[in-house]
């Protein structure tokens, strides 16, 4: 339904969707120290400039999602980003 809305409402040709969460939570329980089960979350890519049938064979973080949307909006991230930008997926 979204993609379909998307299609009718806004120039899909030049968007890029990114679904992803934060890591889950087996116990409630917020401080940092992450259980093993949580420490892997979904990350979906798709549109415009995105490769297709690619999927990403690499650990990776959270914080690789500010360089990854930094670089496809054309905007400078800080040098000292600790993330990387998800070349691997970019076509």
């Amino acid at each position: 339904d979204f993609f379909g809305w998307l299609k009718k409402n806004n120039p899909i040709e030049d968007t890029v969707v990114i679904i992803t969460s934060d890591h889950g939570v087996i116990r409630i329980d917020h401080s940092y120290l992450l259980f093993a089960a949580e420490r892997r979350v979904p990350f979906i890519i798709t549109g415009h400039g995105i490769r297709t049938n690619n999927p990403l064979r690499f650990e990776a973080s959270i914080m690789d999602m500010a360089p990854t949307i930094s670089y496809l909006l054309g905007i400078r991230y800080p040098e000292r980003a600790a993330g990387r930008v998800f070349l691997e997926a970019i076509a």
